[in-house]
């Protein structure tokens, strides 16, 4: 008996924040975790999704024990983003911070004219 686990594309979608028919795009187009045809649903194994965001964590730049554990991070604190989407976070303030820094740092006071 096969004990894998899958997730529907409506389990997916909530997963990604995306909408169903994105993910099915996605399918389509190659995209995206492996799907399989099971019964006439398309299941996508969870193992399968493990392996498609570690792989796309590690295309980012970002190691994949990291995401792991900003998804395990984001569920204990009831979170409903994805490591991604967190990560997407990180960069946005970095970059906030950044232009804040550059915007408050006056020239004249390093003796730069």
């Amino acid at each position: 008996m096969n004990s894998q686990a899958y997730l529907t594309e409506q389990s997916l979608a909530e997963r990604y924040h995306r909408s169903p028919q994105t993910i099915a795009r996605w399918r389509k187009a190659g995209r995206g975790p492996k799907a399989v045809k099971i019964g006439g649903r398309i299941l996508y194994a969870v193992s399968e999704v493990q392996k498609f965001e570690r792989e796309e964590a590690t295309d980012a730049g970002v190691a994949p024990d990291l995401h792991d554990e900003l998804d395990r991070f984001a569920k204990l604190i009831g979170l409903h983003l994805s490591a991604d989407s967190i990560l997407q976070l990180g960069r946005v303030i970095t970059n906030l911070e950044a232009e804040e820094l550059t915007e408050s740092t006056d020239t004249t006071d390093i003796g730069v004219a």
